[in-house]
């Protein structure tokens, strides 16, 4: 199941996923549809989404010392 799917199931919006990992809204948006490819990000959002759909809502991961963001925003 992709990103946006599990996001969906759980019940999340963007931003809620976003805060959760740490990552910034618009890098999440790109991911979603396959435009942008990081591995530390997507690494982060599985992470969240695995404790949520395991039934642990209380993950947060802190953002990086810089936030993900889209290369054009850069």
């Amino acid at each position: 199941m992709e990103i946006k799917e599990r996001r969906k199931a759980i019940g999340w919006n963007r931003r809620e996923l976003a805060d959760r990992a740490g990552v910034n809204s618009a890098a999440l948006a790109l991911v979603e549809r396959g435009e942008w490819n990081d591995e530390d990000l997507l690494s982060r959002l599985d992470r969240v989404l695995t404790a949520a759909e395991a039934g642990d809502f209380s993950l947060r991961i802190p953002p990086h010392q810089a936030p993900s963001t889209p290369p054009d925003e850069v």
